[in-house]
């Protein structure tokens, strides 16, 4: 038999996908963490599907200020070895000068299995840059400007940023629609 005619149909059944393909996950190209292999999200200022922080949460989210509505959150991370999808809702809010965006995983029953706020003081951010925020050593969690806390179910604190940034693609204010990407280093209480 003549060996061609046993490779055609051989190339046929390799999958089409490659390193570049965005759908192929792994250090391809993400615009979404959709796109990314379980156990990865979207790095999405580099355009790349990198792991997990092992001790720290990442992701793209997107939010309306004072908006009455839920956003949309990709962010998720592990901490002290359990895993934080906080992928299902998203509150943009303004307070005293400051942005606070939170956002929230639920667990299959509803329950909330936590929630990162970050709270950054409005002078100090420059639209489609990020803004760094700084250890959480404020008695008050929330008081703590340019910081965020993890919290679990009725106020506990799981875990405080100890380092890392925040992006907006707009200034926020009362009505702005933003999106943007956090990228945190957690720490213990």
């Amino acid at each position: 038999m003549n060996p061609s005619r046993l490779l055609l149909p051989a190339l046929l059944l390799l999958p089409a996908c490659s390193e570049s393909d965005p759908t192929a996950g792994g250090s391809g190209a993400c615009v979404s963490t959709a796109t990314c292999k379980l156990g990865e999200t979207c790095e999405v200022p580099s355009g790349k599907c990198v792991p997990e922080p092992p001790a720290g949460l990442m992701g793209s989210y997107e939010c309306g200020f004072e908006a009455s509505g839920v956003g949309k959150s990709e962010v998720v991370g592990n901490f002290a070895g359990v895993r934080y999808p906080l992928t299902n809702a998203v509150s943009c809010k303004l307070a005293a000068g400051a942005a606070i965006v939170t956002v929230v995983g639920l667990s299959q029953t509803g329950q909330e299995i936590g929630s990162l706020t970050a709270t950054v003081d409005l002078a100090r951010i420059s639209p489609g840059a990020a803004t760094e925020l700084f250890d959480n050593t404020a008695s008050t969690p929330l008081a703590a400007v340019n910081s965020g806390t993890l919290w679990k179910g009725q106020g506990e604190i799981i875990a405080l940023v100890s380092s890392g940034n925040i992006s907006y693609s707009a200034l926020p204010s009362a009505g702005a629609q933003v999106t943007g990407f956090l990228n945190v280093a957690l720490r213990a209480p």
